[in-house]
């Protein structure tokens, strides 16, 4: 199907996530911090991105920045993940903002989404 990239701070949520992701098929990468998501994102090429708003090194805001800094142009869609319900953010990018604790099927149907995304 698709490559995804989640990054969270939290292990059981990105565990969660990922298996959730995995089990549709998806081919997902795990990471827990800024420097490793962007990293990952230049050699993986994820199809969808899942971010975390706030990590403790770092979040969605950062990992986006330092990936449209490097590579200018890239298209890949994004979808946020925060507790935080008042959070507001402008991505070109961005295509959901999911509020924790949310359900699975909201994940689920925000990737497909995403994925039919020019």
């Amino acid at each position: 199907m698709a490559r995804v990239l989640v990054a969270d701070d939290d292990a059981s949520l990105r565990g969660l996530i990922s298996a959730m992701l995995e089990l549709d098929g998806h081919d997902v990468e795990a990471v827990a911090t800024e420097s490793e998501a962007v990293l990952l994102h230049d050699s993986a090429r994820p199809d969808v991105l899942v971010l975390d708003v706030n990590m403790s090194r770092g979040g969605a805001r950062e990992i986006l920045e330092r990936i449209d800094a490097h590579e200018p142009g890239v298209s890949c869609p994004v979808i946020v993940v925060t507790g935080d319900r008042g959070y507001e953010h402008t991505h070109p990018r961005l295509t959901k903002v999911l509020t924790k604790p949310f359900n699975m099927d909201d994940l689920r149907q925000a990737v497909s989404s995403a994925l039919l995304r020019p």
